[in-house]
């Protein structure tokens, strides 16, 4: 996924701050951003409102691509006596240069929520706050300052707890977000008291101001992890990861969506009891890979079936268990009824990856559709596109990954100019792709530093895999795009599904030019020693060796 706007940038763009919100053209609201290039140099740029999910300082867009590799800032843990109450400051009294530069700019006016955190004092941007405790989503980043916003987007019980609760999404909610790890984030800011009460309160305490603001739930001793900085025992949250605390509204969430209903007794292959000429194309063909072109200034179209890009980078964390259940609408009388497209006046789009599988060996066919996030525009307008940046896979589908992650955020703690992100992806479809659990996680970990170039580790979960898969090191040996780096990992993961679960060396071969790359058999695998700090701390030496 690209920005067009940042498209011509020939290197990277790293999103230094927020420093508020502005409105923009015919009065959509927009994010002023402040990026620093790779010579230190800063730019200002305007985006939509709908783009702040993924709006956060450290990430990174490459020759126009968002990134999930981020730059500044360690991972950090505190435990916040009451997050209701914390002492307000301004970006100008919080933070001195030599904590966080922001090249000499003010930072903007948005507020800095500081807490204690036994011992250590931990400032947290308010606009951060707010991104993570609600804006999932595209839609849910344009719905925040509407008056009707929650309306439009499902039918909830009144705010209160519950045993049982039933939401009824409605058409202007993309059916691809009606995932479990969304549903529970949804029931919880829509139903659950403190949720919808901290939602309420930034449309109430937003109007006029140049920045969004709220009341902050009341959530005793939560552990926050966060991505930060850190000088003199006080931490800068640039990206909160997860937090504990928060409750749910009913033990049972039950959901409903316009696109979810039962088949009819006449309904056949396709949506018109036709097969669709997908599934009748032709073989040999190449791979065709859309690309989509987020224009940050124009408006969307409503489409209940938009694609959802899945960024990741932040988890769902409840105290209480809680059952999701779709349940599913009666069909459509079929005469005379026309289906949810045709209502909606835009025909379903046949997807470009449909048909029988293509040839891996020719390159794909790149095809680009400009899209975009912003507002839901009145008529015209270009096709929309949702992300998620909640994460994809859980950490309970991490299997045996679970002590490499503990050995690499050691590795990150001994070198003080590195930052480090990991990501669990699932492998495309394909042999060895799935386990007796579900899909198999793959580690993808980058670290990056400005004054070495990048290393990336790779691994999979190796939960019943045939086989003796090993882990894989990519240390560069020159700058590097992180965009190409990207695609070089992606080329590399798949592969190695296409070898069934063996390392391309042909692949491996043509990232020589770029990084010397090496196998690392049996790294970290969980073992009766893997809760012993003494063997983290001799595996963490041992990759910090090959690192650098």
């Amino acid at each position: 996924m690209k920005i067009a706007s940042f498209a011509n940038e020939p290197g990277d763009l790293t999103l230094r701050w927020l420093n508020g919100i502005a409105k923009g053209p015919d009065n959509r609201k927009q994010v002023t951003c402040l990026f620093s290039k790779n010579d230190g140099e800063t730019v200002f740029r305007r985006l939509s409102l709908g783009m702040l999910p993924f709006l956060m300082p450290g990430l990174v867009v490459s020759r126009g691509e968002i990134l999930t590799a981020r730059r500044g800032g360690k991972q950090g843990l505190a435990v916040i006596p009451d997050l209701s109450a914390p002492e307000i400051v301004t970006v100008h009294d919080a933070l001195p240069r030599r904590h966080y530069d922001l090249g000499g700019h003010t930072g903007g006016s948005h507020r800095i929520l500081r807490y204690p955190s036994r011992g250590w004092a931990v400032l947290i941007p308010e606009i951060e706050l707010i991104r993570f405790l609600f804006l999932h989503g595209k839609v849910m980043a344009n719905a925040i300052l509407q008056p009707m916003g929650l309306m439009d987007l499902a039918i909830a019980p009144t705010p209160g707890l519950y045993k049982e609760i039933l939401i009824e999404f409605q058409a202007g909610m993309p059916h691809a977000m009606t995932r479990p790890e969304f549903i529970k984030e949804f029931a919880w800011l829509a139903v659950h008291p403190d949720g919808r009460r901290a939602w309420d309160s930034v449309l109430r305490l937003s109007q006029g101001q140049q920045s969004l603001l709220l009341e902050p739930p009341p959530l005793k001793n939560c552990r926050m992890f966060f991505r930060g900085v850190v000088r003199n025992n006080v931490w800068l949250v640039l990206e909160i990861l997860a937090l504990s605390g928060r409750r749910l509204p009913a033990s049972i969430i039950a959901w409903t969506h316009p696109s979810e209903r039962e088949r009819g007794d006449d309904a056949k292959g396709g949506a018109d009891g036709k097969e669709s000429e997908g599934d009748t194309a032709g073989e040999n063909r190449p791979k065709q890979v859309r690309e989509e072109l987020i224009d940050d200034q124009a408006e969307s179209q409503q489409d209940v079936n938009q694609a959802v890009i899945l960024l990741g980078g932040k988890r769902g964390e409840f105290e209480t268990p809680a059952r999701v259940k779709k349940v599913l609408s009666p069909p459509r009388s079929r005469p005379g009824s026309p289906g949810l497209s045709e209502q909606q006046g835009t025909p379903r789009k046949k997807r470009i990856d449909e048909g029988p599988p293509v040839d891996p060996h020719l390159p794909p066919v790149i095809v680009t559709e400009p899209v975009s996030m912003g507002e839901t525009a009145i008529a015209d307008g270009l096709p929309p596109v949702e992300v998620s940046v909640l994460e994809p896979l859980d950490w309970d589908a991490a299997g045996d990954l679970t002590l490499l992650v503990k050995v690499l955020q050691h590795v990150e703690s001994l070198q003080l100019d590195v930052t480090l992100t990991v990501s669990l992806v699932a492998l495309k479809a394909g042999a060895g792709a799935v386990t007796r659990d579900g899909p198999r996680a793959c580690l993808v970990a980058v670290f990056t530093s400005p004054a070495r170039f990048p290393s990336v580790v790779l691994d999979v979960d190796h939960s019943n895999l045939p086989g003796g898969l090993s882990g894989l090191l990519l240390r560069y040996h020159q700058e590097v795009v992180l965009a190409d780096m990207e695609r070089q990992v992606k080329l590399l993961l798949d592969r190695m599904v296409y070898l069934s679960s063996r390392w391309d060396k042909t692949a491996e071969r043509a990232l020589s030019n770029y990084a010397t790359v090496k196998r690392l058999p049996r790294l970290a695998r969980v073992t009766k020693k893997g809760g012993d700090k003494k063997y983290v701390r001799k595996w963490a030496k041992r990759l910090k060796a090959l690192l650098w």
